[in-house]
């Protein structure tokens, strides 16, 4: 395995210390993900795509990953209209500039996304929810993305475990399993 995914809310950042430390000064041939733009307010979940959120949650994530550079950093669940608007590719690109990333890109679910992202002319790589049972990217993002030279991320290839022959048709989940 030398790809690594994570984000900045995974485990409040417990995900990346993890990783961070697991890996410690050897990062030859490891590749890191991560992600930034879910924040908690009020209690509540949120997203900030400031260029001022980006900027700390870039420097954070290094500080846990204990890397001076994150290979790809991601918009976490950006809405098609987070994608088109803003000034976040400016952001990433001065982190690019600077070498605090390699390259950027978007985590998404939806077509619509992909598209906006892919009409922006901005980023290198998308991250796309797409497995045997979302096949719909086939339809416009994926062959767009490959005009485009834009790398694509398959989230979610066993859709949740779905996929895995590990759940049965009887399987029961308890009320707060998401």
């Amino acid at each position: 395995v030398n790809f690594f995914d994570t984000a900045d809310v995974y485990g409040n950042g417990r995900s990346e210390e993890i990783l961070g430390k697991a890996l410690g000064p050897d990062w030859k041939d490891v590749l890191v993900a991560s992600k930034t733009g879910n924040v908690v307010r009020h209690g509540k979940g949120a997203k900030d795509w400031t260029r001022e959120h980006i900027t700390k949650s870039c420097e954070a994530s290094l500080k846990r990953l204990r890397k001076d550079t994150i290979d790809l950093f991601q918009l976490h669940n950006p809405s098609a209209y987070d994608i088109r608007h803003g000034d976040w590719p400016e952001t990433l690109e001065l982190l690019q500039k600077h070498g605090k990333i390699r390259y950027y890109g978007v985590s998404i679910f939806l077509p619509e996304e992909g598209i906006a992202m892919l009409a922006r002319n901005k980023g290198q790589v998308i991250q796309l929810g797409y497995n045997a049972l979302r096949l719909e990217m086939e339809d416009n993002v994926l062959p767009l993305a490959q005009k485009k030279n834009v790398g694509i991320i398959a989230r979610v290839p066993l859709y949740y475990g779905i996929l895995s022959g590990k759940f049965k048709p009887d399987t029961t989940f308890p009320k707060n399993d998401h």
